[in-house]
């Protein structure tokens, strides 16, 4: 009994430093006279919940003092926890009170939620207008209580307009049906009820039919579909629906829809990121002459003209760089993996205890601290991909891992934390191909060496580097440059961080990001040895004379045939007047960002006929 009332504190207060973080994101600044004393309070109590974590997990029952604070702890925990409601509500009706308003908030799943949400909106009667979307009637009606007339319900779609998405979809036209197809096309279109998703599910399934026009292959996508559908469209008839699109992918698609499930709902998905991803875990299927990644994106896009996955963002040449999973297809991909035991996801820690299987794949979401004990109650060693999101910097000890193949760490939150996360344990992870940390605003701690990492292809840290005794650093591993796969380099902008000698030798390099012209001379010239870079972003820090440093950027850049992106950030009181002529090598530049002062636009700009981005910030454009 007083373990448990130890482990509830724990949990309280983790809950707490989870809602302590969100105060101080980007939503928050509102009150940023009040942001240091939160950064402190916020410290204060992480000192306590290690302490608490410490006796959670401790063999022995702890003493009668310990219970007392633990429980002292816990109804402060709850007390604060309700403070910080109350003061986020406080600030946003504050902010909102004077102003007219409108604001859009999707997809509320329960009444209670909107609750809280309408006592921060101020009726101020400036005009404001609130609009809410949800799939439950009864959060509709609770959100307009006083105005029932004011509840939209969603109408499906007319016969015509169901018609002309489905078609459109599969033939680019409806007047292109064959005759042939009439009655199994409306018989299709009934049993998707009018639904959008529905109607471009099961037509993205059959305009990826080897033969479209092949009338057996709808008869057997109208048999595949529920009987009653049309008359209840429930969230389980949808997953009928999406379990169709699923199961008519290719094999070689299945295992790469399904990891998909790694991510959160909602979450922006980079395509770099993902296909990488693939790449590691040894989903893509090897094809003589062609490179592995390259594989990878055309499978990518595959899922996105099938419409498995949603495109968010588009660059100017018509590629997809970031997409997005409909929750309803999220929920059928985490319903696959629990049956398949393919991936793991836990919200909650103790949602591990008792896991029977092997876990493949863990995806850990979480506002407060983890409980050791409970992850050392199931197995670890053969996980091949681990990754966590969210506010809480606690992960599990590395040491538990034997076999990870991708290792990502994202922490939401922009405030800054004196917290060092150390991830030295990563020097033993030796199968290791993909490494992201996103922990902006962190201060992390490297491994002095990794160059057993042999397998290592992908090196991505975006935190400020600092040493295990608490000091800031500016090194990266010395024997980095030793790792003959490695493809993909970026490490933080902003500090200076400087690269180990002999970059030079690392000639498998496709993308470096955060070269600082703070490096040596030796480095800068041996960029032009990297010729397989295809993606280049350079930062120029502040205490140094940029002069010849520039020009050795620029006779390395000449050599460098394969790139397609160059960006390079300089402060704006920099000349780059050793840019008065174009290198051979910008001929085939897609991308182009320069960051520093141009008197006038260079006339060799219009020399690049391959470019479609051009970004250009200066302090000022001379004539």
């Amino acid at each position: 009994m007083e373990a448990a009332v130890v482990s509830v504190s724990h949990g309280a207060l983790g809950s707490l430093l989870g809602k302590l973080g969100e105060l101080l994101t980007a939503k928050y600044k509102l009150l940023k006279e009040a942001k240091g004393h939160i950064i402190f309070l916020k410290a204060e109590l992480e000192s306590m919940h290690a302490f608490m974590k410490k006796i959670s997990d401790a063999d022995e029952e702890p003493d009668e003092q310990d219970k007392c604070w633990a429980k002292e702890v816990r109804e402060l925990s709850y007390d604060i926890e309700d403070s910080v409601k109350s003061e986020l509500i406080t600030a946003v009706k504050k902010f909102l009170l004077d102003k007219r308003y409108l604001i859009v908030i999707d997809d509320i799943w329960d009444p209670s939620a909107w609750d809280i949400i309408r006592c921060a909106l101020p009726e101020n009667k400036n005009g404001s207008r609130v609009i809410t979307t949800t799939r439950n009637e009864a959060v509709a009606r609770a959100c307009c209580t006083n105005h029932i007339e004011c509840v939209y319900k969603m109408k499906a779609l007319s016969d015509l307009d169901s018609r002309s998405l489905f078609f459109k979809r599969i033939f680019d036209s409806e007047e292109t049906c064959p005759p042939y197809l009439d009655e199994v096309s409306a018989e299709i279109l009934k049993k998707c009820g009018g639904l959008p998703l529905a109607i471009i599910t099961i037509s993205s399934v059959l305009a990826n039919q080897p033969n479209k026009l092949k009338k057996e292959q709808w008869d057997c996508v109208r048999d595949s579909l529920g009987s009653n559908f049309e008359m209840s469209p429930s969230l389980e008839g949808m997953r009928q629906i999406l379990n169709l699109s699923y199961t008519s992918l290719p094999h070689y698609l299945k295992s790469c829809m399904l990891y998909l499930g790694i991510y959160p709902e909602d979450y922006e998905i980079d395509r770099n990121d993902l296909t990488r991803q693939w790449v590691a875990e040894g989903f893509i299927c090897k094809a003589r002459g062609r490179d592995a990644e390259d594989i990878a994106k055309s499978y990518f896009n595959e899922l996105i003209n099938r419409s498995m996955i949603q495109a968010t963002d588009t660059d100017y040449s018509g590629e997809v760089n970031f997409c997005r999973v409909h929750d309803m297809m999220l929920d059928l991909i985490l319903h696959k993996c629990r049956e398949e035991n393919f991936i793991t996801v836990v919200d909650d820690i103790q949602d591990m205890t008792g896991h029977q299987d092997k876990i493949r794949r863990l995806s850990f979401n979480l506002d407060g601290a983890i409980n050791n004990t409970a992850a050392r109650s199931v197995q670890l060693s053969q996980t091949r991909t681990l990754a966590k999101y969210g506010p809480s910097w606690h992960w599990l000890p590395l040491k538990l891992f034997k076999h990870l193949r991708v290792l990502v760490f994202e922490f939401s939150g922009c405030y800054q934390s004196e917290q060092l996360l150390d991830i030295t344990g990563i020097c033993h992870l030796f199968q290791l191909v993909f490494l992201k940390i996103e922990a902006r605003g962190y201060r992390l701690v490297l491994p002095g060496r990794i160059g057993d990492l042999q397998h290592l292809e992908v090196f991505h840290i975006n935190a400020e580097i600092f040493s295990s005794k608490g000091t800031q650093s500016h090194k990266l591993p010395s024997d980095i440059v030793t790792l003959s796969r490695l493809l993909h380099l970026r490490v933080p902008w902003g500090w200076g961080v400087i690269l180990p000698e002999g970059i030079g030798s690392m000639k498998s390099l496709r993308s470096l990001y955060g070269f600082d012209l703070g490096n040596s001379l030796d480095n800068i010239k041996a960029l032009r040895e990297l010729t397989n870079l295809t993606d280049l972003t350079i930062f120029k820090s502040h205490n140094y004379t940029s002069d010849e440093r520039s020009r050795e950027v620029l006779h390395a850049l000449e050599n460098l045939c394969n790139l397609k992106h160059l960006r390079f950030h300089a402060h704006n009181d920099a000349s780059m007047d050793e840019w008065s002529s174009v290198p051979v090598s910008f001929i085939y530049l897609h991308t182009l960002v320069v960051y520093f002062l141009f008197f006038g636009v260079p006339e060799w700009i219009g020399q690049l006929h391959s470019l479609y981005d051009l970004t250009h910030f200066s302090g000022g454009v001379g004539g």
